[in-house]
């Protein structure tokens, strides 16, 4: 099966992933809630990643990434990953930016990839 996340020059080498990102899930509390005043839960930390602009290589005007962005985030894919949804974060090591899961494709967990389709500085409660 063919993932519909995978952009386009992906070379699908360990190389590639040239970033470290850690992922995020909410914590859950007993009634169902999600506490919104503390930090979410670290699933995976400093991991190797691609980010990729979503939709091609084109860049914006300024150069750096705006609120409201689309990017894939390229993950080699592990048992921990398994439960990743929309209501995740991924934070980028280096940059300190942080990406709200917008869509997961996990089609290629077989042949070790799993793309998350992701959106730059809209803050959520779990952000």
């Amino acid at each position: 099966m063919v993932s519909m996340l995978k952009p386009a020059g992906w070379t699908e080498t360990a190389a590639a992933l040239d970033r470290r990102v850690s992922l995020f899930k909410p914590v859950p509390l007993a009634d169902g809630y999600v506490r919104d005043m503390e930090p979410p839960d670290p699933v995976v930390q400093r991991r190797p990643a691609a980010i990729l602009p979503a939709g091609g290589a084109e860049r914006n005007a300024g150069g750096g990434r705006q609120p409201g962005d689309r990017v894939v985030i390229v993950l080699r894919y592990e048992i921990a990953l398994e439960g990743v949804d929309t209501s995740w974060t991924v934070l980028n090591d280096r940059t300190g930016r942080r990406y709200n899961v917008v869509q997961v494709d996990d089609t290629e967990r077989h042949d070790r990839w799993i793309y998350l389709l992701c959106e730059y500085g809209k803050e959520t409660v779990n952000a």
